[in-house]
């Protein structure tokens, strides 16, 4: 076998790493692949470790064991994480965004994948550790959002529907109140995206109350699976007692419906990072 240099087996290490993050990889793969000893990859490891470390393009995470490895996790800094956030609030604060009911107008920035992987490494930084089977949302314009999550965790996305649909089989409905309505809506998922006793990670791109959030909570528990972890690209301050707890928002604003300027910032969570 053709010796490979060390700057071609980084080279190829790196790719297969961001191609498949939170993917353990072991030193035996790797050294049968360049036909090399494990000792030298793990050299080459802890160089990458560095090159990481110093461009803020994630972490190379160390599994010790029998079955150990390694595996990246997307991640970003605290300072590039609040940069990103600023940068967001600046787009979203121009008063053109604003729409009747007490809306923000985000639609194109939930579809853009520069803001959406800014986000979504925030969120894998600060939930990767709860270890969640799968990440869940509402079919809305946080679905993007969460499929970033989800592909940067590489763990399966379910998005909980408002209406049942014949491909989905037999699937578990609820009820739940948006936005602290007292007129109830319905959410629907498939039976066959959910295992019992599996951890869920919520993410969705927008809340008031909480009421939507909550109701996927419930839905959880009809599966008996755990909810390990809530994040919300942007929550209203008012109402400042929400019907969940334990979440995180990456920007809060002030209830646009009564004013005349959109008042956008990080929130205190981003801050305190």
């Amino acid at each position: 076998m053709e010796r490979i240099k060390r700057n071609e087996r980084i080279a190829v290490m790196m790719k297969m790493f961001l191609d498949a993050p939170n993917t353990l990889f072991t030193l035996s793969s790797f050294s049968s692949l360049f036909g090399i000893a494990k000792t030298t990859i793990s050299e080459d490891v802890l160089l990458m470790r560095e090159i990481f470390a110093k461009y803020d393009l994630g972490k190379l995470e160390a599994n010790m064991g029998a079955s150990g490895g390694i595996k990246y996790i997307p991640m970003i800094s605290k300072e590039a994480a609040l940069d990103s956030i600023m940068d967001i609030c600046s787009v979203l604060s121009k008063n053109d965004r604003k729409l009747d009911g007490g809306y923000i107008f985000i639609s194109d920035l939930m579809s853009n994948p520069r803001f959406v992987n800014r986000m979504a490494d925030i969120f894998v930084s600060n939930f990767y550790k709860t270890q969640p089977d799968f990440i869940v949302t509402m079919a809305s314009k946080g679905i993007p959002l969460a499929a970033a999550v989800a592909t940067k965790l590489s763990k399966q996305l379910v998005v909980i529907s408002r209406e049942k649909k014949v491909t989905d089989g037999t699937c578990v409905s609820i009820h739940y109140f948006p936005h602290g309505k007292t007129e109830g809506k319905q959410m629907t998922v498939s039976k066959k995206m959910i295992k019992p006793g599996q951890r869920a990670l919520v993410i969705d791109d927008f809340m008031r109350n909480g009421g939507t959030i909550k109701g996927i909570c419930e839905m959880m528990k009809e599966f008996s699976a755990t909810v390990t972890g809530i994040g919300v690209a942007i929550a209203t301050k008012q109402p400042a007692r929400k019907v969940v707890d334990d979440y995180r928002s990456l920007m809060v604003v002030d209830n646009v419906q009564f004013t005349n300027e959109i008042s956008l910032e990080p929130s205190e969570w981003i801050k305190s990072l």
